[in-house]
């Protein structure tokens, strides 16, 4: 009986952190605008930086599986090209509520 016990305390804590060790798949490719670019040419380092949306520059750029990221400065394109997993956009810049209702559909950059 306490064996039992003690198999299902273990099973509910290393369930989850199996789980989290899983690699994460991307939700489809990274949404982009007919131009190819993501975040409708918004600089995704920004967020984290200056946390609102600013408009990129196509003088500094980088792309990623057919996306093109753009950015405000040479410096915001040298942090998302060392660390672009921290920077890019979750959802794979889907709207989130769409994804929550189990479709893609195209995020505001500003919201």
């Amino acid at each position: 009986m306490i064996f039992t016990r003690v198999l299902l305390a273990l099973s509910h804590c290393v369930a989850p952190a199996l789980a989290q060790s899983e690699p994460t798949k991307p939700l489809s490719p990274i949404s982009r605008n007919g131009a190819g670019l993501a975040l409708k040419g918004y600089d995704p380092v920004a967020y984290f930086e200056v946390a609102k949306a600013i408009p990129g520059s196509p003088e500094f750029s980088h792309e990623i599986e057919g996306a093109k990221f753009q950015f405000r400065s040479e410096a915001s394109q040298a942090l998302f090209v060392a660390n672009p997993t921290k920077y890019l956009p979750q959802f794979d810049g889907y709207c989130a509520w769409a994804v929550g209702h189990n479709y893609t559909g195209p995020a505001d950059p500003e919201a």
